[in-house]
Formats: structure tokens, C-alpha cells, sequence
């Protein structure tokens, strides 16, 4: 029994794993505190288009995942030797990029923003335009936070993302309180980032420090479209619910959905951090030409065994769980919280299944997975009768996805075995 105990002690993914769970559940803790004060502050109707603003947010993410997963890709291969000047020159040229592309962003927004607020009932141009700084964030802070997982300093990395909560927190409370309501709870994320992306600097002075070693970027090519793609199509499906759910109900309705979403959700941030420890130990593991597949079945159990005991809380307390955490107000919606959950527990599966995969580079195209969004949303648009069959559409749609990620990652290693 020791020896196993040592054992783990010593496994890398493990101890990877542990730091960045329970420090990013700090920071999905912060993150849940940050939802929990806004829907105590906030009546339901304005609950509910604050819940609409944060699935923007959560789009907003696609590129903030994607870019940490591809910095992190390129900086685990370099890490074995410790190339800290080629790490500075892909750290610069990304910011750079990242820049000019969250400035197009912004831009291309400003029409999204405007059918929206048309689209959308409550929910204003200049509320829509406010969330869309996010995107100058999302865009610059991740290739920091993709340094520090690709050198698996996962430590500072979780720290990275518990000062972007305090900050938040800190400063949506004060300025909700203040009187900006909306405006204040989106104000907060905006300084949260700022804050963080200047203390993570820090964090990476010896790669700032180099001497800069220019290095070929033609490669990186190859594995930024799968990468990118995947996790777009990954964040979409997890936010599109909400926002379905603000189109065909009333906004009280929409605000206490919000909330099941919030709680299913748990599992999916939750048991992110098992991805993130998994990636650059899979991907230098590839790229060292090792075994891979002990550090994804362990992850897949790690992942199996926390969504297990969430859904089992659920399943025996879903009213319990609600009225301690958000008022007995959002009660009324227990019956499908299980549901939610499963839906979210698929997603997280899926995630992992998909991360692995380009970890090994098994995936080179991933436009097929964006069948699974028009799925999702046309399941949502003809299931909507009542917040359980919405909910079931939901769940669906996530199971198909789950199915596929698994038949995509067998097909590959099927198609390697027979080369």
C-alpha cells in the first residue's frame, strides 16, 4: 500500500494534476463565489442577462483555451533542452499576433453585438460592446499562462489564475454595489485580467530574460487549426444552452436555468485541471517518442471518479445543493439539474478524449467536429416545450459529441496499428 502511495507520489501527471486542481478549483471557487454574490445581488431578470453577458464571455474563451493549449504544445517541446530564447521569441511573436487579432475581433463584434441586442430580449448594444474588451484579454493572457503549462510549472500557473479571481471579485463587488450593476459584474473580469497578466509576468522572467533565438514557426501550422478548432467547437457547445434558453423562455425562467447551467458547469472547470497536468506531459511524452497512453487512462479514471461523486451530490440533494448556494428562489428547477450535469459530464469527457488526441497529434483536421454545434442547436430550437425537454436536447447533443470523440481517437490509433 506504501509503495503504491510512493508511487503516485512520484507520477508526474498526478502531482501535476493535484496542484493544478486544487488550484484552479481556488480559482473556479472565486470564480462560482463571483456568480453566487451577483445572483444574490442581482434580481433574476437582471440575473439572466448577466448569465447571457458571462456565455459571451465563455465564447470570448475559445481563443484564450486555444492559444494557451497551442503555446503550451510548442513550449513543451522545447522544454526538454530549456531553449528559453526560442520560448521568448514564440512568446513575443504570439503577443504580437494575439494583439492584432483581438483588435479585429473587437471590430468584427460590433454587428454581432448589434443583431444580439435585437435577437436577444433585455440585453443592450453597449452592454454586449463593454463584454467584447474581454477579447484584448483573452487574446494576450493565455500565452503567458501557455509558457508556464508547457514548462509544467503548474504551481505559478494556478496562481496566475487565482489572482485573476481576487482581483475580480474584489472589484465586481465594489462596483456593483457601487451602482453599475451589469456594467460592474463585467468590470470586474475585465480588471481580474489585467491585474493577472501583469503579475504573470513575473513568472516567466527567465524566458523574458533570454537572449532571443529566432526559431521556424512553419510547423506550428499544422497543429494550430486542429487545436483551435477543437476547443472552439468545445466552448460553443458550452455555452450555447444559456443563451438558447434566454431566446424561448421568460427572463425568470432563463435566470434560474442559469443557475443549473452554473452548478453543471462545476464539473466541467472542475475537472479541467486534469487536461491542462495531462497535455504537456503527453505532448513531450510524444514528442520524446514514449507511451502515452498510462497518462490518458489515468486521466480518464480521475476525471470518471470526480464527476461521479458531483453527479451522485446531485442525484440525492439537487434542492439542497441549489437553495444553500443560490436561494430558495431557484429551487423550482431542481427536477433537472441531473440532467444538466450529465450534459456538462459528456462535455468534459469529450474535452479530455479531444485534448489527448492533439497532445499525440492524432488529430490533423477537426472541421467534423463542427457538425456537433448545428446538432446542439437545432436540437435546442425544435426541443424547447419545457426546460426538461430543452434540458434532454442538451444532453443529447453532448452524449453525440461524446460518441464521436471517442470513435475519432479509436479510428486514429486503429489507422496507426495498421500502418
Amino acid at each position: 500500500m506504501f509503495g503504491k502511495i510512493k508511487e503516485l507520489r512520484g507520477d508526474e501527471l498526478v502531482r501535476g494534476s493535484i496542484v493544478l486542481f486544487i488550484m484552479m478549483n481556488i480559482f473556479n471557487f472565486l470564480n462560482y463565489v463571483y456568480q453566487f454574490i451577483m445572483a444574490r445581488f442581482l434580481v433574476p431578470v437582471d440575473y439572466g442577462l448577466f448569465a447571457v453577458l458571462i456565455a459571451v464571455v465563455y465564447v470570448f474563451t475559445v481563443p484564450n483555451e486555444a492559444i494557451q493549449t497551442l503555446v503550451s504544445k510548442i513550449t513543451s517541446a522545447l522544454n526538454p533542452k530549456q531553449e528559453f530564447g526560442k520560448m521568448k521569441f514564440i512568446f513575443y511573436k504570439t503577443i504580437k499576433k494575439c494583439l492584432k487579432t483581438a483588435a479585429i475581433c473587437f471590430v468584427l463584434f460590433i454587428p454581432i453585438a448589434v443583431f444580439l441586442s435585437y435577437f436577444l430580449p433585455g440585453v443592450t448594444f453597449y452592454s454586449l460592446m463593454f463584454t467584447g474588451l474581454v477579447l484584448f484579454g483573452v487574446f494576450t493572457l493565455p500565452v503567458i499562462r501557455g509558457v508556464l503549462q508547457g514548462r509544467k510549472k503548474f504551481k505559478k500557473l494556478g496562481w496566475s489564475m487565482i489572482f485573476e479571481g481576487v482581483f475580480k471579485l474584489i472589484f465586481a463587488i465594489v462596483m456593483v454595489l457601487v451602482g453599475f450593476r451589469i456594467y460592474g459584474a463585467i468590470g470586474g473580469v475585465i480588471i481580474g485580467i489585467i491585474f493577472s497578466f501583469v503579475i504573470s509576468l513575473l513568472y516567466i522572467k527567465e524566458v523574458l530574460k533570454a537572449k532571443e533565438e529566432k526559431t521556424s514557426t512553419e510547423h506550428i501550422h499544422a497543429y494550430s487549426t486542429p487545436i483551435i478548432f477543437s476547443i472552439f467547437v468545445i466552448m460553443v457547445m458550452l455555452s450555447l444552452d444559456v443563451i438558447f434558453v434566454k431566446r424561448f423562455f421568460s427572463p425568470e425562467i432563463a435566470g434560474k436555468y442559469a443557475v443549473i447551467s452554473l452548478l453543471g458547469k462545476i464539473i466541467f472547470f472542475g475537472t479541467s485541471a486534469i487536461g491542462k497536468a495531462m497535455f504537456p506531459l503527453a505532448s513531450e511524452g510524444s514528442e520524446s517518442g514514449n507511451d502515452t497512453s498510462r497518462v490518458f487512462r489515468r486521466s480518464l479514471k480521475m476525471v470518471a471518479g470526480l464527476s461521479g461523486i458531483v453527479l451522485l451530490i446531485y442525484l440525492v440533494f439537487p434542492k439542497l445543493v441549489i437553495s444553500v448556494l443560490f436561494g430558495s428562489i431557484y429551487s423550482s428547477s431542481s427536477s433537472i439539474l441531473l440532467v444538466v450535469a450529465l450534459a456538462f459530464t459528456c462535455l468534459s469527457f469529450s474535452n479530455l478524449i479531444l485534448l489527448y488526441a492533439l497532445s499525440v497529434n492524432k488529430i490533423k483536421r477537426a472541421y467534423s467536429l463542427g457538425i456537433f454545434i448545428i446538432i446542439e442547436i437545432l436540437l435546442l430550437v425544435f426541443f424547447n416545450s419545457s426546460l426538461m425537454q430543452f434540458s434532454l436536447a442538451f444532453l443529447a447533443s453532448n452524449f453525440l459529441m461524446l460518441l464521436y470523440s471517442i470513435f475519432l481517437l479509436r479510428k486514429k490509433k486503429e489507422n496507426k496499428e495498421t500502418k
